[in-house]
């Protein structure tokens, strides 16, 4: 704790430090760019499995982003364009996803809540897999718990008859809708943001793969520039212009294309709503139920497992 504590407190003092110097490149470097990255790396993971509720959006978007990128205009538009990219994305993208935000709040949730509570009570649900996400969020991991006798308790929370597990979701679903509603905001932007950022690396990889460098500065009308990095001993460097320009202009315009399939299409909104609220909601229900038997019990009658 002690160790934690003078690390963030030298963390702190080299951000004021380097704020105060003006020296704004390695601040970013140092304080926001890691928090960028790992954010920016969940989102896409996020949106990479979301992806398989939104039937043919893949292929679609391959279709969609793989001419463009092929041809001579969007390398030089992209170029050109500079920072309205990031305006672009922004007047765009933020428009559809307040509207998304406002179908879902039309939405109701309670009801979609408890159609999963029917799901999962029609379902077999997995002991070990369950056992698995309970122990990776304990309060205190490092206590040793006996995995095949925790799996058994489980088991007895778990399969208890229909009209007590039932009841015992009623419980959960009634404590967690209001929360979950803002929660449910938060994945719509993160889902949008992460395809934005996934398709962005995507074509940023594709166009790396089958563009030469002669070609890419010819069509853009520019120098391919790279960026000289380090990894302990290793020596690298990271291409940047133009090819992220053009990766980010059309991931732009794939990822408008993905919110507008979801407003205009019912099944993929369904798929959509699904994704956001769906799984989520069975993991969080699934993980619940345990502890919601643990508070059911008398403390004066012994446990199945001890009699």
């Amino acid at each position: 704790m002690l160790g934690y504590l003078a690390y963030m407190a030298a963390w702190i003092t080299l951000g004021v430090y380097l704020f105060a110097n003006g020296d704004y490149s390695t601040l970013f470097l140092t304080h926001l760019l890691p928090f960028l990255l790992v954010i920016g790396t969940r989102w896409a993971v996020r949106a990479v499995r979301f992806t398989a509720h939104v039937p043919f959006f893949v292929p679609i978007t391959l279709l969609l982003i793989l001419m463009p990128l092929i041809s001579e205009d969007p390398w030089r538009i992209a170029v050109a364009a500079e920072w309205r990219i990031g305006l672009l994305a922004a007047i765009t993208l933020t428009p559809l996803s307040l509207y998304l935000l406002v179908r879902m709040a039309r939405l109701d949730s309670t009801t979609l809540l408890f159609k999963t509570i029917d799901t999962l009570n029609d379902r077999d649900v997995p002991m070990e897999a369950v056992w698995k996400r309970i122990d990776k969020h304990r309060n205190k991991p490092a206590e040793h718990i006996d995995a095949d006798a925790a799996i058994v308790q489980l088991a007895e929370a778990l399969n208890a008859e229909k009209e007590i597990t039932t009841a015992r979701l009623v419980k959960a679903v009634m404590l967690i809708e209001k929360r979950f509603r803002r929660l449910a905001s938060i994945r719509v932007m993160s889902v949008v943001g992460g395809v934005w950022i996934a398709v962005t690396g995507l074509l940023y990889a594709l166009a790396l793969t089958i563009m030469p460098t002669s070609l890419a500065a010819d069509w853009s009308k520019s120098q391919v520039e790279t960026l000289d990095a380090e990894f302990f001993a290793w020596d690298f460097s990271i291409v940047t212009s133009p090819y992220l320009q053009v990766a980010l202009l059309l991931g732009t315009v794939a990822a408008v294309g993905f919110a507008g399939f979801v407003l205009t299409e019912e099944q993929y909104f369904e798929g959509f709503t699904k994704g956001v609220i769906g799984k989520p909601v069975e993991q969080y229900l699934m993980l619940a139920l345990p502890y919601l038997a643990v508070a059911d019990e008398d403390p004066n009658e012994p446990s199945k497992s001890e009699s």
